[in-house]
């Protein structure tokens, strides 16, 4: 039996395609992957890295993105509702570059920090090499750089806040105490709320933090303060990883207190209200001479109840003994009754 209703509807509003500088995979493939997962919208949001403007063209490629998007959306109408977007990098490096996009949802994001000479993408930096002080200085140009996307950048969805701990912490295996940050981080979320923009739960991070950019204590705090405009994005930059680890966010979210996830269409926002994950149980009956014993087990194999129901066995007459089968039925459904209270 299954006690509450599996995930459904869910938007990966965060993915990649060959139209950016770091992925090979088709937008049909990503696409056949999210129907195949379930997700029956996912946006294509390709990097607009303004760092790199000098050094290839970061325009063109969003454009032809868009357009194959926008047309696969047509082609799997009824499967799959294929969003069109961009993830725009960093653009108070350049704010002369205009970044005027004819799409659906607009990222916001910081892969390379304003910090002395470590201005290069910091998935490319050997954090083992820094030390202590400089690791936390880093983090703090980070988190300005973070702050300042608001008056540069005119996004829906702040991405993967946090992000070089998938690489500090996890890559390198170092150590940061983020409560260092916390008026940084506060100071963002803040920003947030009060822009109206949604923040991403980003789940490509699980496997090496086993924690989402931005981290449990960061989302709490995000919803404490009153944010309640999420979005799920995968990062994926290959098919497989595709709406990767969202059970798990949905499962956090829900814990957090968050009744919906979000999506945008047209650069608006609109809602998908989060249902409760399936989960299989199985009850056991054992009607034995006294009484009725039930069991509630869960499909690993863990026994999570068990609950007994006397009834009475009668002698009429020497050598006799009689039992009513309405007993036996009050028994099991006032056990019943018990077992899934």
């Amino acid at each position: 039996m299954n006690l509450s209703t599996e995930i459904k509807n869910l938007a990966d509003m965060h993915t990649h395609s060959r139209y950016s500088h770091d992925s090979e995979c088709e937008i049909e493939d990503m696409c056949l992957e999210q129907i195949r997962k379930g997700t029956q919208i996912f946006a294509v949001t390709d990097h607009c890295d303004v760092y790199d403007c000098d050094n290839y063209d970061v325009i063109t490629p969003i454009k032809k993105s868009n357009e194959e998007a926008k047309k696969l959306s047509e082609k799997y109408e009824g499967e799959c509702k294929v969003l069109s977007g961009v993830e725009i990098s960093e653009s108070f490096w350049r704010p002369e570059v205009k970044t005027d996009f004819d799409c659906d949802v607009v990222i916001g994001s910081v892969h390379c920090v304003r910090y002395k000479e470590l201005t290069c993408a910091y998935s490319k930096i050997d954090f083992s090499k820094l030390d202590e002080n400089e690791i936390y200085a880093y983090l703090k140009a980070f988190f300005t750089d973070y702050e300042d996307l608001f008056d540069y950048c005119d996004f829906d969805i702040l991405a993967h806040l946090t992000c070089p701990f998938r690489y500090i912490s996890g890559k390198y295996s170092r150590k940061v105490d983020i409560s260092y940050f916390d008026r940084e981080i506060s100071d963002i979320l803040t920003k947030t709320i009060n822009a109206g923009k949604s923040l991403e739960i980003n789940t490509s991070s699980f496997v090496l933090l086993k924690d989402f950019m931005p981290c449990r204590e960061i989302v709490e705090r995000y919803y404490s303060m009153g944010g309640r405009l999420v979005t799920l994005g995968s990062d994926a930059h290959v098919s497989k990883n595709a709406s990767v680890n969202f059970s798990k966010a949905v499962d956090m979210l829900r814990k957090t207190g968050f009744d919906s996830v979000c999506f945008y269409e047209n650069r608006k926002l609109a809602k998908i209200k989060i249902i409760k994950r399936f989960y299989m149980y199985y009850i056991g009956i054992d009607l034995g001479t006294s009484s009725v014993k039930l069991l509630l087990m869960a499909a690993d194999g863990k026994i999570k109840k068990t609950v007994s129901k006397e009834y009475p066995l009668m002698f009429p007459q020497s050598g006799w003994s009689e039992q009513k089968p309405e007993d036996w039925l009050s028994g099991t459904m006032e056990g019943l009754k018990e077992l899934l209270s």
